[in-house]
């Protein structure tokens, strides 16, 4: 079997993501404030309420570090391993990283990138750009098997 070719693609900050983020937001900040003025809301104790305050407030402050944390990034497949880099050096330069895909929107990613050598990890957002190729590319590379070691046994192979 062949390995995937090799790719270069931006990660990083987009308008459809502040668009998802903040819908995603809005939705949460719309259902706490439903369950508030219905009329099950009298039956509430009051640290009920404000333990729904509460959770919606620490998701949208998930979501607010989740957008601070996009940086535009090149994750680049050579053939044989994964680099991120940031965008001001070049792709041969990154760090080697194991990549996992943690969500398919077919036409955006959300990756989860480790760095082996320190294994720190970090949260890429991918997306289909005006470059339907090189898109095709980066997820062949992402959900192409692994290349196998001499003698394992093609059922033995991590799915």
């Amino acid at each position: 079997m062949h390995s995937a070719p090799a790719v270069t693609h931006p990660t990083g900050r987009t308008a459809q993501l502040a668009l998802g983020l903040a819908t995603l937001g809005a939705l949460g900040l719309l259902g706490a404030v439903a369950v508030a003025v219905s009329g099950r809301a009298q039956a509430l104790a009051a640290w009920q309420a404000i333990a729904l305050l509460a959770a919606c407030a620490l998701a949208l402050g998930g979501l607010w570090i989740f957008w601070r944390a996009q940086r535009p990034h090149q994750l680049a497949w050579d053939g044989a391993q994964w680099r991120l880099s940031g965008h001001d050096v070049a792709p041969a330069e990154g760090a080697v990283v194991q990549v996992q895909v943690r969500l398919d929107l077919q036409a955006a990613l959300l990756l989860c990138a480790q760095d082996l050598e320190t294994g720190r990890r970090s949260w890429l957002w991918a997306q289909k750009g005006a470059d339907a190729g090189r898109w095709h590319l980066l997820r062949c590379a992402l959900w192409a098997m692994p290349p196998q070691s001499a003698g394992t046994p093609a059922d033995a192979a991590p799915v």
